[in-house]
């Protein structure tokens, strides 16, 4: 009879953690979810297996992209194919489906053993115990419920993380775009003021115009030529960071697109803060971060007082005969009643209430001030392409005219270029500054905040008139 409660007992226990043991470690549905989640938002589609390495059909995927010129879609397609951070967020649905599964599972029995050495010619005495924790296994529906909230979580975090680098990559490409552009502004600058100043130095060699004439001449040409050497710090800073993004290394060659697009429209959406309330993903894992801090409660609560209850069997040879029977174990509340877990607790859990609530204020904010950067934006890109530009270049035109004519000197020349090369610049700067108030809005209807928020600047000033080195 004692064999056989000790063959039951075993038998129980193993049948326990075989059916707990039977759900997948492969993330694949919840990375199909998130895949879904950002093609609907975004258009995008994310492709990629976290348990292998970059297959070579995704390599040479890369490399035929490379071979063309860069455009922004081409590029967010590079850096869902092969940004690491990406590779590293995907590796959190592993670890949270892993937490769920392991969430299904009981810890693996106590088993004890003693052997006691009797004096004289007596038999060894055996002593054997195995023991289970009954709140471990009485828990596990609740614990699942946890993991299950957790790795919830975790996938509108990695979604969120997904439309971020999405974002981030179309940032990038418009700041090259426009550093690359600005650098052609100012080449073109130098090769103008290059012959201006070379035509002031035979004039001067010719005594037909003064020293002071001559040094403004080579002044501005040098101002020009130093504009355009960080104009190309610029540029080489720009292209890491998109470089960075794509996860290509500083060998990889590639061109893009030189000219930022021209925006031809601004839409106006007065909806834009529900909008962003109904999409936040960020509100979505801290809601289902909530959950699981209430399932969690739930479990302290009920453990606090008696954090520990095993059950088991023991068995004991004294001679030649087994004795066997079952064995029960608790721990006392004498020392620790609990109450310090419990109050821990529920502290966690208003801490999230109230992290919750100042979330979805600060949602709003930056959802109405996007918006609104974004109307800005646009009314600073109509001002330089309908009113700015069109009469720096009429200005320009007019003072070559009036100092051909001898009516002005060259200081009211020199200024008049300064100020369209400024006035170009700007131009240049209001269309990127546009372009990124655009993805930020873009980012928030489809679910995160932009990693930039509006309360920070991304823009540019209004660069002066009296310098050709703005920028930032």
């Amino acid at each position: 009879m004692a064999d056989l409660n000790l063959k039951s007992l075993f038998v129980v226990t193993v049948g326990i953690l075989a059916l707990s043991g039977c759900s997948s470690l492969q993330p694949t549905a919840e990375l199909s979810e998130v895949s879904m989640l950002v093609h609907e938002r975004t258009g995008e589609t994310i492709v990629w297996d976290p348990t292998l390495s970059p297959p070579k059909d995704i390599n040479t995927e890369i490399q035929s992209i490379l071979s063309k010129t860069l455009t922004m879609k081409s590029a967010v397609r590079i850096a869902l194919l092969n940004n690491s951070g990406l590779r590293a967020a995907y590796a959190e649905l592993g670890i949270g489906r892993a937490d769920l599964v392991q969430a299904g599972l009981v810890h693996n029995p106590l088993f004890e053993a003693a052997v006691k050495f009797p004096q004289g010619d007596h038999q060894l005495n055996l002593d054997l115990g195995i023991t289970l924790e009954l709140l471990d296994i009485l828990f596990v529906p609740l614990k699942r419920e946890i993991a299950d909230s957790e790795l919830n979580a975790k996938k509108a975090e990695v979604a969120g993380f997904v439309i971020g680098l999405i974002a981030d990559v179309r940032d990038a490409f418009v700041s090259l775009q426009a550093a690359q552009q600005i650098e052609n502004l100012f080449e073109q600058a130098v090769t103008a003021t290059a012959a201006s100043s070379a035509s002031a130095m035979a004039l001067y060699e010719a005594g037909n115009i003064n020293q002071l004439t001559f040094d403004t001449e080579r002044y501005f040409h040098e101002e020009t030529q130093l504009a355009r050497r960080e104009g190309n710090i610029r540029t080489l800073e720009a292209r890491e960071q998109l470089n960075t993004l794509l996860g290509l290394n500083q060998a990889t060659q590639w061109t893009l697109s030189l000219r930022l697009p021209s925006p031809s429209r601004f839409e106006a959406n007065d909806d834009i803060e529900r909008l962003a309330l109904d999409a936040s993903l960020e509100l979505t894992a801290a809601r289902a971060k909530l959950l699981a801090l209430g399932a969690t409660h739930r479990i302290k609560n009920t453990t606090a007082l008696i954090p520990v209850v095993e059950a088991g069997g023991v068995a004991e040879r004294n001679e030649r005969e087994w004795e066997a029977g079952p064995s029960f174990a608790v721990a006392l509340p004498i020392l620790d009643w609990g109450t310090a877990r419990r109050a821990k607790s529920r502290a966690e859990i208003v801490r999230a209430q109230e992290n919750y609530i100042g979330l979805q204020i600060k949602i709003v904010a930056v959802a109405k001030i996007a918006h609104a950067r974004l109307e800005k934006e646009w009314h600073k890109v109509s001002f330089y392409q309908k009113t700015a530009l069109p009469l720096q270049f009429r200005i320009l035109d007019q003072t070559l005219q009036q100092y051909n004519a001898m009516q002005i000197g060259i200081f009211e020349l020199l200024s008049a270029k300064r100020k369209q090369i400024a006035a170009g610049q700007a131009y240049i700067y209001a269309l990127r500054d546009f372009w990124m108030a655009q993805h930020a809005v873009d980012e928030i209807r489809a679910g995160r905040l932009p990693s930039v928020q509006p309360f920070e600047t991304f823009g540019s000033p209004m660069v002066s008139a009296g310098t050709v080195q703005g920028g930032h």
